[in-house]
């Protein structure tokens, strides 16, 4: 740990760090003087095996000097990921954090632990990228065709020149071309060097103003940029939410990497959407891959879907969408950075080595199934999860499947969360309810919600907990499709729930293994599903059996000798109101919120002598009638 940190060559000797499988952490500025003696040692940092860079001051860095920081991808030449740079241009006459180009990547020799190469970026009218992804040592060539940025206002912007601002993300294909039948994990592993200056401190980012035609996560409300993580360490995108209270989502592309094309209507993908409730660990919704028609527009709906990985900590070099509010800035500070090293089996940028385990299974007999780690966190107990993270949050993810697997009906699913809160709201609370990335054409479900007076269409909804809480849902056909909805990962929930259709007036249970299923003909269905707690029948019984033991319990009397009404509760049911009729119905008393207290009296001495009917309603909608005589002495 250094108060500050310089380095600089002396003489004829060049002078650096070596990192390895470590975190550096410097609480003030860094002054990085170039290396120029030898050019195998010409960065003034090398971070490797995972060593990172933390920083606690927000200080501005200066010098020529730059850090050399490795991120490795199994992506092939047919395949995009989302990049953000660990770093900036260097410049000796200006310090802080400066703006930065593709030369920022630089190719590192296979042959060398410190030395690297200018890499190449092809014209546009190269498509195919090439480099030591294979074991070859290649010069590592980078397609420009496939280099943009986004944001809602202005769409994709190219990026094959010029600079962009720390912060700002950038779509990049891989190198080589590979031949696989793995959906998620390509055989390519080209490691990219990014040389500049550390960026560090508070780094803003604009999110524009929304597109009213629902921009690329289909949403008409929210404004949306490609970001990424902005430093030479990971980055906990948890923090990140936390402290900037404008983001609605934070969404990851995933897509098909066995598909060798650079043709739209050959490729299948999606973005996946991540919020930071209800703990710290957040809850990921897997994207739904699909086709994309010759003008780049979003297509049918596949069979296939994307990995279910964690997303709370974003590694160097780590690209995503941030959605949030329009014309609002998000704030990337030091305090999120965290020495947080990968995982091959959850790791964002690298290939995984257990998709077996951590994609969602197309095998069972249900179309999909637990992962371990979903096994394992459905047998958390409710005491572990309140030492860990506060209170008991229920939530249901919800798989619903079009069509049959194996078939020629274009087969797809689509992930959603529903969670019980009883701090939120049925409307809209940011991070809680999540938008809907994109519908695709054929068929798609989600969770109605009004925001900003139009009707948002939401992956992840949370409510309030209600026993007699109807939840709709919207379904929308494009042909006649068989749909099949159940729950996937059911944790700490102690009911069943049902899919309750209004039209048909059936109930269908979908949780606890079971299954509810549909066959729909074309159209929009809206006012017509709902998630529910109880059948109508059961409502009807649990009623009626509540409505029987308050009845037994709660007890009303006239005591004439005191002039008072009495009321003896000894269960402590909630009654919200207390209101006494005369024998022709007028309402001569009324108390409201009377409350669970064991005993309660009303005076009655100014009241006419003569029989009165007494109605108790409580909370739960349930009304009581008793009969007193009143006989006041004078």
């Amino acid at each position: 740990m250094w108060g500050q940190l310089s380095v600089k060559p002396t003489g004829s000797q060049d002078s650096y760090i070596y990192a390895s499988d470590v975190v550096l952490y410097v609480t003030d500025d860094i002054e990085l003087d170039a290396n120029t003696n030898d050019a195998t040692t010409e960065a003034s940092i090398y971070l490797r095996d995972d060593a990172q860079l933390i920083q606690g001051n927000d200080v501005a860095n200066s010098g020529d000097g730059t850090i050399s920081v490795l991120q490795d991808t199994r992506s092939d030449s047919f395949d995009y990921n989302l990049w953000s740079s660990p770093v900036s241009q260097e410049n000796a006459s200006t310090s802080g954090n400066l703006p930065f180009d593709v030369s920022i990547i630089e190719d590192k020799r296979i042959s060398s632990i410190t030395d690297s190469r200018a890499s190449v970026i092809t014209p546009i009218g190269t498509k195919n990228g090439s480099g030591s992804g294979l074991g070859a040592d290649l010069q590592l060539t980078i397609s420009g065709r496939w280099l943009y940025s986004y944001n809602s206002l202005n769409s994709w912007q190219r990026f094959n020149t010029g600079t962009r601002s720390p912060g700002i993300g950038f779509t990049m294909k891989g190198t080589n071309i590979t031949n696989h039948g793995n959906l998620y994990e390509d055989t390519n592993n080209q490691t990219y060097d990014f040389r500049g200056r550390p960026n560090n401190g508070d780094i803003d980012v604009q999110i524009p103003a929304a597109d009213a035609g629902g921009g690329e996560l289909g949403s008409a409300v929210d404004g949306e940029v490609l970001s990424g993580n902005p430093y030479p360490s990971a980055i906990d995108l948890d923090l990140l939410m936390t402290d900037n209270t404008n983001i609605t989502a934070i969404w990851f592309w995933d897509e098909n990497r066995s598909i060798n094309s650079h043709y739209y209507v050959d490729n299948e993908g999606g973005y996946g959407s991540w919020t930071n409730v209800p703990d710290a660990d957040g809850t990921y919704m897997v994207p739904t891959f699909y086709e994309w028609n010759n003008d780049g527009t979003q297509g049918d709906a596949t069979s296939d879907v994307g990995e279910d990985i964690p997303r709370r900590y974003s590694p160097v070099g780590q690209g995503f969408v941030i959605q949030g509010t329009p014309n609002s800035s998000v704030t990337f500070t030091n305090s999120m950075r965290v020495f947080e090293q990968e995982d091959p089996s959850s790791s964002v940028m690298r290939g995984m080595n257990n998709n077996a385990q951590n994609a969602i299974s197309l095998a069972s007999s249900s179309g999909i199934s637990l992962t371990d780690q979903d096994q394992n966190d459905n047998n958390d107990t409710e005491q572990d999860q309140q030492e860990n993270s506060g209170p008991v949050i229920p939530r249901l993810h919800i798989i619903t499947q079009f069509g049959v697997l194996g078939t020629n009906d274009q087969y797809h699913i689509r992930d959603m969360v529903l969670m019980f809160n009883n701090e939120m709201t049925n409307e809209f609370d940011r991070r809680w309810d999540v938008p809907h990335p994109m519908d695709a054409d054929v068929g798609d479900i989600w969770f109605p919600i009004q925001r900003d007076g139009l009707q948002a269409k939401m992956v992840l909804q949370t409510v309030p907990f209600d026993p007699y809480y109807q939840i709709p849902l919207t379904v929308r056909l494009e042909q006649q499709r068989k749909l099949s909805i159940f729950g996937d990962e059911e944790l700490h929930l102690t009911r069943d729930m049902y899919i309750w259709d209004s039209e048909a007036d059936t109930y269908q249970q979908f949780t606890g293994g079971k299954t509810a299923t549909f066959v729909l003909s074309p159209g929009t269905y809206a006012n017509r599903f709902y998630i529910v707690f109880k059948s109508n029948r059961q409502m009807e019984e649990e009623a009626g059996q509540l409505i029987a033991e308050i009845k037994e319990s709660i007890d009303v009397v006239q005591n004439n000798r005191s002039a008072h009404m009495e009321i003896s509760n000894p269960e402590g049911y909630d009654i919200a109101q207390a209101n006494i009729f005369d024998i022709n119905g007028k309402l001569v008393l009324s108390e409201q919120n009377v409350g669970n207290s064991r005993r309660y009296s009303f005076p009655t001495g100014n009241l006419s002598d003569g029989i009165y009917i007494v109605k108790l309603n409580t909370t739960d909608n349930i009304t009581l009638d008793y009969k007193i005589s009143v006989f006041n002495k004078r």
